[in-house]
């Protein structure tokens, strides 16, 4: 990418990617359930964490910049399942959302 003057690289991330996802999400009672359910064949952060490594070492290596792009946060921002998972109404503003520290 560098011999091509390419000298910045947008990594979406989406919140799994850094955060584990809770077993009892704060989440409307609609959606509680299934968000539960997806915490349990979600693998953990920690899984991702040596891809995002390469990523970081290898754009380093080649003088590339990396934006890291926080594509979806939990509880949705739009309803859609590019946000995580389809949801009938995003719920992104709930406490403990605002409580997660990374």
């Amino acid at each position: 990418m560098a011999e091509w003057g390419v000298n910045f690289l947008r990594l979406p991330l989406g919140y799994w990617n850094v955060l584990d996802m809770p077993v009892s999400p704060d989440a409307p009672e609609a959606e509680a359930a299934r968000m539960a359910n997806l915490s349990t064949i979600m693998p953990s952060h920690e899984s991702y964490r040596p891809y995002i490594d390469k990523i970081l070492k290898w754009s380093e290596e080649n003088d590339i910049y990396v934006m890291l792009d926080l594509h979806a946060a939990p509880g949705n921002q739009n309803g859609d399942s590019h946000g995580g998972c389809h949801v009938e109404k995003p719920y992104w503003d709930r406490q403990l959302n605002k409580d997660w520290t990374l």
